[in-house]
């Protein structure tokens, strides 16, 4: 049996949901995959407590693709990610 080291300088980091995730069952066609309104639950079940950044569709009443919320929402956080460097 080996074990597997992974360097300090060098870590895995997985992304996973932002929000609360939505379960889908397994028969259910893509084109059905989609949700209305805030992704209100688990740690944030109030609306008005909601705080995130939000794109125009979570807004708004109408059915979004919350794998693309994902995607917008991931790229909202790197484009606002600052790296400082030691002088």
């Amino acid at each position: 049996m080996k074990t597997t080291t992974i360097s300090a300088s060098n870590p895995r980091v997985y992304l996973i949901d932002f929000e609360v995730a939505i379960d889908f069952p397994d028969d259910c066609p893509p084109e059905q995959r989609l949700s209305v309104g805030l992704p209100l639950g688990g740690s944030c079940p109030d609306p008005t407590r909601y705080c995130r950044p939000c794109p125009p569709e979570l807004l708004e009443e109408t059915p979004y693709d919350p794998f693309k919320v994902d995607v917008w929402q991931l790229g909202y956080y790197i484009q606002s990610f600052q790296v400082c460097k030691p002088h």
